[in-house]
């Protein structure tokens, strides 16, 4: 059993647990390309909420934390991705990110069209973008964790 958190808003996150979510749609946010977004600890998701907070002005009762406890054999079934900070990383954000290539690939029908993709964030731990298949697995083990 392998756990993962995502960070919301309390508005979008009604949105979120019923229905595959098609995030970022922004060129400015979408870095691993368009799903859903989870980290790998509940205190990487905690530091990252805090500095949505911040950044926002919300309180922290304004967010809420959904907690992804997938089983080990659901995640084997679905394809990935892992990148490590490197020359391939690289070479996939010049090409396929929304957020650093000025003319992103599709990652549908490429080499990087897999379920999840991975990679190192920084003091947040490793991101993992969930697409269209790891998100439908995952909405069958969420649990909703509200911030106070």
């Amino acid at each position: 059993m392998k756990s993962f958190f995502h960070v919301t808003n309390n508005f979008d996150l009604q949105a979120k647990l019923e229905s595959v979510f098609e995030y970022p749609a922004s060129p400015t946010k979408a870095r691993l390309g368009v799903g859903l977004y989870v980290l790998e600890s509940r205190e990487s998701a905690q530091k990252y909420l805090k500095l949505l907070a911040e950044v926002s002005g919300r309180t922290f009762s304004e967010f809420s934390i959904i907690e992804y406890k997938i089983p080990d054999e659901e995640l084997r079934k679905l394809s990935q991705k892992h990148f490590e900070y490197g020359e391939e990383l690289g070479k996939f954000m010049d090409g396929y990110s929304m957020l650093y290539s000025p003319n992103p690939k599709p990652l549908d029908g490429s080499l990087y069209d897999v379920d999840i993709i991975s990679a190192p964030y920084g003091e947040y731990g490793r991101e993992f973008l969930f697409r269209k298949n790891a998100q439908a697995v995952a909405q069958k083990y969420q649990i909703v964790h509200k911030v106070r």
